[in-house]
């Protein structure tokens, strides 16, 4: 794909038009790769609340590396209150989509782990049954 070359030689400013022609053409992929552009400021100017909506927008989708960044968000509070229920169950989503796709493996399980040793036994019944609904 002609973005990801432009991003391999770092021509960021390219890239990222060229990713939001993909975005307006439904290519979910592409939202991704707005919302780390966006999140790092490459190509754009750095905004960290359009990053979260569009690493939301496509891990909604089920891309796993942005479920990943959807719960680091929700772990870290940035951006977004701090919900360790709702980052468990982005982080759960994410580890489930890198057994499935490991190139979509961005640390979710690690994370997962080192997130339940902080959860009471109360938050992590709530997180599990959520991730059940």
């Amino acid at each position: 794909m002609q973005a990801h070359a432009l991003l391999s030689k770092q021509s960021y400013r390219e890239a990222f038009h060229l990713f939001q022609e993909l975005s307006r053409d439904n290519y979910v992929g592409a939202d991704h790769f707005l919302a780390w552009m966006y999140e790092q400021g490459l190509g754009t100017e750095r905004d960290v609340l359009k990053a979260f909506e569009y690493y939301m927008f496509s891990a909604k989708a089920g891309d796993g590396a942005s479920q990943c960044g959807v719960g680091m968000y929700y772990l870290d509070g940035v951006v977004v209150k701090q919900d360790l229920i709702k980052a468990y169950y982005w982080l759960t989503l994410s580890a489930q989509s890198a057994e499935q796709d490991p190139s979509s493996e961005c640390g979710a399980k690690t994370e997962l782990e080192r997130l339940v040793i902080k959860l009471t036994e109360e938050q992590l019944n709530e997180a599990q049954e959520l991730f059940r609904a």
